[in-house]
């Protein structure tokens, strides 16, 4: 007998993609449910409380995953989930000012005196 899982599907809207942040963040949040979650991305599929896994899958920005969540607590492990992705994983660099001051302020050579 097949077990019942709740899937939805999400955008991945950090501009970067999944990295370490975003895998962790992930990852220490599927941890905290008693759920089996198994993310899907291109045909691969990752333990979602395993960072490593999900780095594997290597999600880019805008790339579609699909969550299957099985056993105890279905809809709200995948309600805290979709939180997540709401909340503490939005494009961060959307926010950034990329006007030429602000980029050279963000360089590691801008504070070099010019006659150097």
């Amino acid at each position: 007998m097949e077990q019942a899982s709740v899937i939805k599907k999400l955008r991945m809207r950090c501009l970067q993609g999944v990295q370490v942040r975003e895998a962790y963040l992930i990852a220490n949040l599927a941890r905290s449910f008693k759920a089996d979650i198994i993310i899907t991305h291109e045909n691969l599929k990752a333990d979602a409380k395993n960072l490593m896994e999900i780095l594997w899958l290597g999600i880019r920005s805008g790339g579609v995953i699909e969550m299957a969540v099985m056993g105890d607590e279905m809809e709200r492990t995948l309600a805290g989930l979709e939180s997540l992705f709401e909340a503490s994983l939005p494009p961060v660099f959307a926010r950034m000012d990329y006007t030429p001051a602000a980029v050279a302020a963000m360089s590691p050579w801008a504070a070099l005196p010019e006659n150097e």
